[in-house]
Formats: structure tokens, sequence, C-alpha cells
């Protein structure tokens, strides 16, 4: 588990904790997926977590890709960035598609570009940086921010349930 940079604010949308029992703890299960979200939504957000697990905690050696490129002098953090960048576009494109609101949407994107702002200020620093990458996870963070938006935005849906087909109605203006 690392040092979370940014975490989502809890205040105003319900977010439910997916407790798991691993070796007789419990653990948050960053993987389950929420009810409430469109079939785009829900591919979306497996798609981001899985990509932002590969970067910050697992790609092949047990270690995340992101502190693993960070080791390559100036080129792998660009190279960290840009990848992490691409995540943040994946998300904006999703709710794009899914119709955020527009206070709701820059507000999403620019907590994720800080997130990765900060990961590279740091990062950039010799030795402090290549240590601080190993533990801060970024894109994980930012991975439980696109959730929380998409369960905000997913509150101003409701869904009818007809013989096995469900109906998203929107209720936005």
């Amino acid at each position: 588990m690392g040092i979370l940079m940014s975490s989502p604010p809890h205040e105003d949308v319900d977010i439910p904790k997916y407790l798991i029992k691993a070796n007789g703890k419990e653990k948050v299960n960053r993987w389950k997926i929420p009810v409430g979200l469109t079939d785009k939504e829900t591919k979306a957000l497996e798609s981001f977590k899985k990509i932002a697990y590969r970067y910050d905690e697992n790609c092949c050696c047990g270690f995340g890709l992101d502190p693993i490129l960070g080791l390559v002098p100036v080129i792998g953090d660009f190279l960290g960035v840009w990848l992490s960048l691409m995540l943040i576009k994946s998300a904006k494109r999703t709710a794009e598609d899914s119709q955020f609101q527009n206070r709701d949407l820059l507000e999403m994107l620019s907590k994720m570009t800080w997130n990765i702002a900060k990961d590279v200020g740091v990062g950039f620093i010799p030795i402090i940086g290549d240590f601080f990458d190993f533990f801060v996870k970024a894109n994980t963070v930012n991975a439980e921010l696109f959730q929380y938006y998409l369960i905000k935005h997913s509150k101003n849906r409701s869904m009818v349930v007809d013989h096995h087909m469900v109906e998203v109605i929107s209720h936005t203006s």
C-alpha cells in the first residue's frame, strides 16, 4: 500500500467500502466495481484500475512500471508522465461520453493532473525522487478519483429494471 497523495473527497457522495478478509485482516478491495454505472463506464473504470495497478504497483517484477521507468534518468520520468497523462485522457473521454457536468469534469481533471504533477515534481529529484516513486501511487489515487466522479455522476441517473433489461434515465439538464 503506497502513500496516497490527494484522496478523493467523500463528503457528499456515499462510496461503499468493499472490504475483504485476507490473512485475518480486513482490507479495501480496490478491484470491486460499484453498481449504477453504465456498461461503458464500468469497462472504462476496470481498464483504468488495471492500468493504474500496472503503472504503480505491479507490472512484471513486483514493482510498478512508473518507479522502474523513474530509474532511467530524464527519459524514464518523461515516459512515466506521458503514460499517466494517457490514463487521464481516457478518463476524460469517458467522462465526456457520460455527459459529466463541466464543473465536475474540470474538477476531476485538475485533481488528477495535480497528483501527476506532484509525483513528477518530486520524481525529478535524483535518488530521493526514485525512492519516492516506489511509494507514491498517483495513478492509483487517480483511479479512485475517477471512480468517485463516476459514482457521483451515476447518482443523477435512475435505473429501471424490467425483464432483465436495464434502462438508464438521466436526470441531468
